[in-house]
């Protein structure tokens, strides 16, 4: 039961990751716009 709870945990984990990946992307391409 533990080994699956930490494997959901990692997906979360992961999923965060890209997400904040995703908004970092997001963010330097508006700058990036707003620059020019």
């Amino acid at each position: 039961m533990q080994q699956i709870r930490d494997q959901i945990r990692g997906l979360e984990d992961r999923k965060r990751a890209l997400l904040e990946e995703q908004r970092q992307l997001i963010l330097q391409g508006a700058s990036g716009h707003l620059g020019e």
